[in-house]
């Protein structure tokens, strides 16, 4: 059997996926990984924060607990707005509570780095090393290290992790508000179809 040959002339026959529904995708992709970056390092940051329970100190802050309940509602709030991963399942006013709620989750970790990392004077000197001066009582001889560079390990683990989420959030937030108004400006162009 001979192979049909084209000569390219078919082309308005052909189905053509616009560049808005591959961007869509994309954009789905980036929160649903900038999500679950969040949702790690929320994770990881409350187990940071629980080593004092493990040496018998109390705990130095409540926003730990605060931010960790926000970030796993808000986690389920995700899957839940964009339908579980089925597009045609999405519900826009839930995706734009979810985008509201990133967005001052965001805050406060941007406002809980600015406290104890960079304004020294919002908190106290020692606001910042509070948390790593504890780490260094208990762990500086099991780990054979001096207490001040124990400090400044911690302290950088910190910074860097803080930066992390905020960096993950940031993107969340942005693309979550483009998505939200790409299937604004959709749902327009449809009623104007219909009309």
């Amino acid at each position: 059997m001979q192979r049909p040959t084209h000569d390219g002339s078919d082309w308005s026959y052909r189905m053509v996926i616009e560049d808005r529904y591959k961007r869509m995708a994309v954009m789905r992709r980036t929160i649903r990984i900038s999500a679950i970056v969040q949702l790690v390092y929320i994770c990881i940051r409350t187990l940071w924060h629980s080593i004092p329970f493990l040496t018998g100190e109390p705990p130095l802050t409540r926003s730990t607990e605060y931010i960790f309940y926000a970030g796993v509602a808000l986690f389920l709030l995700r899957a839940w707005a964009f339908g579980f991963g089925k597009a045609n399942r999405e519900k826009l006013g839930l995706i734009m509570l979810y985008s509201l709620a990133s967005m001052l989750l965001t805050a406060e970790i941007v406002l809980v780095f600015y406290m104890y990392h960079v304004d020294e004077k919002m908190m106290g000197r020692a606001a910042g090393k509070q948390y790593p001066q504890m780490l260094a009582r208990h762990y500086a001889g099991r780990l054979r290290l001096p207490a001040t560079t124990v400090v400044l390990i911690a302290q950088w683990f910190e910074r860097v992790l803080d930066l992390v989420g905020i960096l993950a959030g940031g993107l969340n937030v942005w693309v979550t508000k483009e998505y939200v108004m790409e299937q604004k400006e959709q749902k327009r162009e449809a009623a104007t179809k219909q009309d």
